[in-house]
C-alpha cells in the first residue's frame, strides 16, 4: 500500500515539475524569434483573459493560448492589465507582452484641431486618420447628454 501511495505521489510530483518547466519555458520563449513584425493589439475595457489569449493566438503572437492564460493567472497579471492599443510582436516573450499590457502605455495617435475648424471638418479629419467614424462623431457632438 505504501508503495502504491509513494508511486502516486512521485507521479504527481513529476507531472507538476513537467508542467512548471513547460510554463517557464513558454514564458521566456518568443513565438517567432527575432521577428521584425509588429502588431497592434486592442485590449477593450472588460475584455476577458480568455478572449485576449485567443486574440494573441490568432494574431500568431503566442503559440499556446492556454499556457498564456495560465501564466497570467499564476503571476496575477490579468487583474493588472489596462485597456488600450498596444504595439507588440511575435519576437516578444509572453512575459514581455504582459509587461507591455500592464504598463498602460498605449499607442498615441496625435490629432491637431486648428482654431476655427467646425465639427464637420474635425469629423472628417478623425475619419481620415481611422480614429472615429465621422457620422458617429457628429451624432455625439449633437447629443446634449453626452456633451
Amino acid at each position: 500500500m505504501r508503495f502504491v501511495l509513494g508511486s502516486i505521489v512521485m507521479l504527481l510530483a513529476a507531472v507538476c515539475l513537467w508542467f512548471a518547466g513547460t510554463v517557464i519555458l513558454f514564458a521566456n520563449s518568443p513565438s517567432r524569434a527575432q521577428s521584425p513584425d509588429t502588431i497592434i493589439l486592442e485590449v477593450a475595457r472588460g475584455q476577458t483573459p480568455a478572449s485576449i489569449s485567443r486574440q494573441l493566438r490568432s494574431l500568431r503572437v503566442v503559440d499556446d493560448e492556454t499556457l498564456f492564460l495560465w501564466l497570467g493567472k499564476a503571476r496575477g497579471d490579468w487583474s493588472k492589465l489596462k485597456a488600450g492599443e498596444y504595439r507588440i510582436g511575435p519576437g516578444m516573450t509572453p512575459l514581455e507582452i504582459f509587461a507591455i499590457l500592464k504598463s498602460g502605455i498605449s499607442i498615441h495617435r496625435p490629432v491637431t484641431i486648428r482654431e476655427g475648424e467646425n465639427m464637420y471638418e474635425v469629423a472628417r479629419q478623425l475619419e481620415l486618420k481611422g480614429l472615429a467614424k465621422a457620422k458617429e462623431f457628429l451624432e455625439l457632438c449633437k447629443n446634449t447628454e453626452f456633451m
